[in-house]
Parts: structure tokens; C-alpha cells; sequence
């Protein structure tokens, strides 16, 4: 089953958001069958960046199968931050974005031999908070090399504040043991005003049913010269 949600910590972290399959920053080369619709849920986001702290809940996405080789995505989240200073607080419904992946070359995420290899732009909406509009895609490939499966990302966005930013990211979903299966993630990220994300993911997907799925992951790095923590649980769900 694909899992795709919001990348939560790039938005307060200063970096896009537009890719993210649960409980990473990036994502996978398969999309939601034609006609199908997966919702991905994000019940739990705190993150420490620094002295500024951030609860984000919910954060949820929404799926459509358009094609084989196609889906749209629309994601929002609600923000509450606090500390780091007197203007620092506040909850705010922000993140608002529409995304299209495209799929062309169907691989192993599809049933057949090789790479999966596919695209994702986005388009950043501005929001009520005073968020302006940005836009970027991002290429992917899906291998499964011995008995684990690699997600390797390369994105370059134009983010709301009128800056580049790239991004390269490594997903690796080891083998299930049982219905607990270990995933982990590299992610590096430079803005074009010398600002720069380096951080590591470690966590956990747990397969209730054949279209539910539960997942929590503990990321640590660095934005900049402030050290990051933070904890992520989610899940995803298609209905039958």
C-alpha cells in the first residue's frame, strides 16, 4: 500500500513540503490506483528546532488515482507553535498545497522488472496566514536492491519566500518482520541563502490490514546552526 503524506518539520524548518511518503521527507515512484482515493493522516508532529517549539495536528492529505501512471494530491495542516520569543505563538492552518506524480516507468512498485522511476511538482498555495505561492518537482527513483527497497529523491523547489532550494534524500524500507517493518531516511536540503538541512529518520510502519497502516519515526539533524529533534506517528487508509 503507498504512503504519502506531508513533510511537516520542512515547513517550520524553512524547507518545501510538497513530498513526503509516511513518516519521511520524501517519498516513493507509485501512485494511488485509477479512480482510487488513499487519505493519510498526521496525529502526532512535535519538533524542537533550537529554543522554537511546534505542534503540528492534524496534517492531512487526500489522494486521487487519475491514470495507472497518475494521481493529484491535496494537503493542508493545522500549526500550533510556541516559545523562542513573544511573537512566536500561535495556531495556524497553513501548508496548503496541490500536488500531480506521474509515473514513467513502471518497475518493481508497479509488479514488474527494474526501477520505478516518477516525478512529483507541486504548486504551494497562499493561505489565510499570509503564506505567498511557490512551486517545484522533484524526480524519483524506487529499486529494490538484495531484500530492501530504496527511495532515492532529488527535488528543486522556488519556496514561498522566493528562494531555490534543493534537495537530495535515500528511503530505505528494510524487510517486514511480522507486520513491523524498520524504515529509515538520509535528507539533506540547502537554500539559495546559504541555509542548510542535514538530518536522519529512523521508525516504524505497522501493517494493520491490507488498507491501514500505522507509522512513528524519531528524526534528528540540524537546520542551520540549531540542532533539530523531532517525533512523528501517523497512518494511512484506503477505503475498500
Amino acid at each position: 500500500m503507498k504512503r504519502i503524506i506531508v513533510a511537516l518539520t520542512l515547513a517550520v524548518s524553512g524547507m518545501p513540503c510538497a513530498l513526503a511518503l509516511r513518516p519521511f521527507d520524501g517519498t516513493d515512484a507509485a501512485v494511488v490506483r485509477p479512480g482510487g482515493v488513499e487519505f493519510e493522516f498526521a496525529y502526532l508532529n512535535l519538533l524542537r528546532e533550537g529554543r522554537q517549539k511546534s505542534f503540528s495536528a492534524p496534517g492531512l492529505v487526500a489522494n486521487f488515482g487519475v491514470s495507472p501512471s497518475s494521481e493529484l494530491v491535496a494537503e493542508g495542516l493545522l500549526r500550533t507553535q510556541f516559545g523562542g520569543g513573544p511573537n512566536s505563538s500561535g495556531t495556524s492552518f497553513d501548508d496548503v498545497e496541490l500536488s500531480w506524480k506521474q509515473v514513467y516507468r513502471p518497475g518493481e512498485l508497479q509488479n514488474a522488472h527494474g526501477p520505478s522511476v516518477a516525478s512529483e511538482c507541486t504548486l504551494l498555495l497562499p493561505t489565510a496566514a499570509g503564506e505567498r505561492t511557490g512551486a517545484g518537482c522533484a524526480g524519483i527513483i524506487s529499486r529494490r536492491i538484495s531484500s530492501a527497497m530504496f527511495h532515492f529523491n532529488a527535488a528543486l523547489f522556488k519556496n514561498r519566500e522566493r528562494q531555490w532550494e534543493r534537495t537530495l534524500g535515500v528511503i530505505v524500507e528494510a524487510p517486514p518482520q511480522g507486520k513491523l517493518m524498520p524504515v529509515f531516511e538520509i535528507f539533506l536540503g540547502a537554500r539559495s541563502d546559504g541555509l542548510k538541512t542535514r538530518s536522519a529518520l529512523a521508525g516504524v510502519i505497522v501493517s494493520m490490514a491490507d488498507n491501514l497502516e500505522l507509522d512513528a519515526g524519531l528524526r534528528l539533524g540540524r537546520v542551520g546552526n540549531s540542532s533539530i529533534s523531532e517525533i512523528r506517528a501517523g497512518l494511512t487508509w484506503s477505503p475498500r
